[in-house]
């Protein structure tokens, strides 16, 4: 290996994103500004810098490094780094050329309010940092001096645009010539047209160029891939290890959105503000502020179907459900907004906009605006509504078990009833089974079934949480596929009796038990090293020095959460190592097999379970004792932010929780972790530095306990506009949410109360 090129890094973000050779057989690369925030140093206009640029070297003139094209436009200017063939960048993601023209295109990521694509050419200055996408970044500017976007965007469609590529395959004639990119958050993909005549249908794109809207994508993508025919791969964040091919609509494409409200079949057609029986109303005790209005809040299920609740209080929801929510401000109805699971598993969001006469609503397509008297209101995009109903919130955000568990009046009846209890007797609720809350992660699979996909492994799952009972043995070419995904997964357990080392073929030094069945992604269990025990974390293999018989059995527990990992041999702690990475999200669990080395185990292993939580010192000595986990007591309910009862920190958690907790928790698109049950010191922000901006305090922290005028967190809530934490809703200030939170960290004197 040799490194020919080194660049400074002055931050943790924006690093470079990609490397691609060119039409000309050069070299391209992507550099981004090397921060978080503003471009402080201002390297994007730097010539001395390779930060914030597109570099373009020759790593085939023959010698060790590289060399410079002669043509690059700097070579000659006085000081500049001969390597750059473009500047003014800030997060290039990602750069490809038309295979047609050889033209390069970008997808710039925005800072504070815009996203842009970029048509680059030689020597282009695309201005950042003294413009983002068509306007100045800060203060006054003429951003006609610098290359403009041939498209942007806004953030109230997207924050993080992910660029593709011109379509030049010939499976979807329909798209012929068109960039294909999207938005990470947003999680829309649309195509954009150079030639004049097609019609621009993307009314949240604005730029030269015609837009049409695609598709609302299947999980957060990262990446556009062509394949050597030129069709369309698209990769996502939520499904590490899957490819999606994209392909022309079938002869009988699905049915398109309604256009009006009274015809979606959840309003009555004669009359749309009567909402159909069968969304069932419900009310969360923490709810979300959304610049002062009003909700009502629904949701509907297939005929027959439930809800799932998982051991952690998380609402399962059967393809096919509708959440509905209705917005009212200033005595009128605002909007009435779905959120929706299809079948395939994806959620998207839609809104209705209500009409001024109140007769009507309409469906939304870009994101825009009504001013009333206290509020200009916003009506979001079709992609903005994935900002908030993450992945790793559940998607469903205040349909949760700790939300629920409060009285509510329904008003069909004006009875008043504990929700939990009342969504329960309907049947639209089922009970959390011993064998869920001790913790199978879904339905356990019926006794006798199992699938095995990669080896004649003869196993069978004869009860739930207990794989097998009897011994399941390995000759390395077997291993068997969990039907139960590992969604949370913090806990697996197995007697395991490894072959000698010996036993093994030459070269095969670590034989792996349990793994994901994604590759490369995040497999996490344990294997064997030269009669060693290793446990994989994130596909991490960690030595450890604890020997493991191959004449008897021993009992593994491997138990991890987001700041460490624990290892029990025979019920008794022998060693603990940090962790702070994420968790198993989205996989099976192969039983046998390592996916991520190919590595099959040889040997038996018995009675090997898989649970949805973090065990303690005597969960682990009752597994080992072959006993069952306890059913844990349910968590107590939130306490309402905006009531009386509870303390100031259980209101303020739970704010926390409700407003922000959906994107800062392990896994989500924020830092830091605002969950109810994190205690202050582990959320990653008390006495800690801010990464993005201070807000006008020099010298403030995250959150400065017994400070909250010098805690970002106390003045992001307090903010308006781009700066304001959560994004959204944000004209009107929740002067009392804002009054708790600097109350909570006024009460504080360090980061362990």
């Amino acid at each position: 290996e040799e490194i020919i090129l080194d660049s400074w890094q002055p931050g943790i973000d924006h690093t470079v994103n990609q490397l691609v050779f060119g039409p000309d057989g050069s070299l391209y690369v992507g550099a981004g500004d090397g921060g978080c925030c503003g471009d402080p140093l201002a390297l994007g206009q730097d010539l001395t810098s390779l930060r914030g640029k597109i570099l373009r070297i020759d790593v085939a003139a023959g010698g060790p490094g590289y060399a410079v094209p002669s043509d690059n436009p700097f070579v000659a200017a006085p000081g500049a780094r001969s390597e750059i063939w473009a500047l003014g960048l800030r997060n290039p993601w990602k750069l490809t050329f038309d295979r047609q023209d050889g033209s390069l295109w970008v997808g710039d990521v925005g800072q504070d309010t815009w996203e842009e694509v970029n048509r680059v050419e030689r020597g282009g200055n695309y201005g950042w940092n003294v413009v983002e996408g068509p306007a100045c970044y800060e203060g006054t500017c003429d951003p006609s001096a610098y290359a403009a976007p041939v498209a942007w965007y806004a953030h109230d469609v997207g924050k993080a645009i992910i660029g593709g590529f011109v379509y030049r395959g010939t499976a979807i004639p329909a798209l012929a010539g068109a960039y294909l990119f999207g938005d990470y958050l947003g999680r829309q993909v649309w195509g954009l047209w150079t030639e004049p005549t097609h019609v621009d249908l993307a009314g949240e794109i604005s730029g030269p160029y015609a837009e049409e809207h695609l598709f609302d994508a299947p999980g957060a993508p990262v990446a556009f891939i062509e394949d050597p025919a030129g069709e369309p791969l698209l990769l996502t964040f939520d499904q590490p290890g899957t490819l999606y091919r994209l392909t022309a609509p079938g002869a009988a494409p699905g049915t398109p959105l309604p256009k009006t409200l009274s015809a979606t079949g959840c309003v009555d057609p004669q009359d749309p503000t009567v909402l159909v029986p069968a969304l069932v109303p419900y009310t969360p005790a923490a709810p979300f502020w959304s610049d002062g209005a009003g909700k009502g809040r629904y949701f509907a299920l297939p005929d027959g179907a439930s809800i799932t609740m998982t051991a952690t209080g998380d609402f399962e929801f059967p393809p096919g459900s509708v959440l509905v929510k209705e917005f009212e401000l200033a005595g009128r109805r605002l909007e009435t907004r779905f959120v929706a699971r299809h079948g395939d598993g994806s959620w998207s969001g839609y809104t209705y906009r209500w009409r001024e006469d109140q007769s009507d609503a309409d469906l939304v397509v870009a994101a825009s605006e009504l001013a009333l008297p206290a509020v200009t209101w916003q009506f979001p995009s079709r992609g903005a509504c994935s900002f908030c109903h993450t992945a790793v919130a559940g998607r469903t955000l205040g349909l949760e078990a700790r939300q629920l568990d409060i009285p509510f009046t329904y008003p069909a009846t004006g009875r008043r009833a504990n929700q939990l209890v009342t969504l329960r007797h309907l049947g639209l609720l089922g009970e959390p089974t011993a064998g869920e809350v001790a913790r199978f992660l879904g339905s356990a699979p019926a006794a006798g079934v199992a699938e095995n996909t990669l080896g004649g492994a003869a196993a069978v799952v004869v009860g739930s949480p207990v794989w097998h009972e009897g011994a399941l043995h390995f000759d390395g070419d077997d291993a068997l596929l969990t039907a139960v995904p590992s969604r949370g997964a913090q806990t697996v357990s197995a007697w395991v009796k490894p072959a000698p080392a010996t036993e093994l073929p030459d070269g095969e030094d670590v034989e792996m038990a349990v793994d994901s069945e994604i590759p490369g992604a995040v497999g996490t269990g344990f294997g064997f090293d030269g009669g060693n025990l290793v446990v994989l974390l994130d596909d991490e293999v960690w030595e450890t020095d604890l020997p493991i018989a191959t004449t008897a059995e021993t009992h593994v527990v491997l138990t991890w959460n987001e700041r460490r990992a624990q290892l029990f041999l025979n019920g008794e702690l022998e060693e603990e190592l940090d962790y702070t990475r994420g968790g198993v999200g989205g996989a099976n669990y192969v039983i046998g097999r390592s996916t991520w080395t190919g590595v099959g185990y040889r040997g038996t292993l018995r009675d090997v379970r898989i649970v949805d939580a973090t065990v303690d010192a005597a969960g682990a000595a009752l597994l080992y004792a072959g006993g069952e986990l306890p059913i844990p007591s349910p968590k107590p309910a939130f306490v309402d932010p905006y009531g009386a009862d509870g303390s100031t920190a259980e209101r303020a958690r739970a704010w926390l929780h409700t407003n922000c907790a959906q994107c800062h928790q392990p896994g989500g698109a924020g830092r830091y972790d605002l969950r109810h049950d994190t205690p202050l010191a582990e959320t990653g922000m008390c006495e800690v530095l801010p990464k993005h901006g201070d807000v006008g305090a020099s010298g403030s922290r995250l959150i400065d306990p017994g400070a909250p005028a010098s805690s970002v967190l106390a003045r992001r809530i307090r903010e308006t506009g781009d700066l304001r934490m959560p994004p959204v809703s944000s004209h009107v200030v929740d002067e009392v949410g804002v009054a708790l939170i600097e109350g909570w960290i006024s009460s504080m004197t360090g980061c362990n109360d």
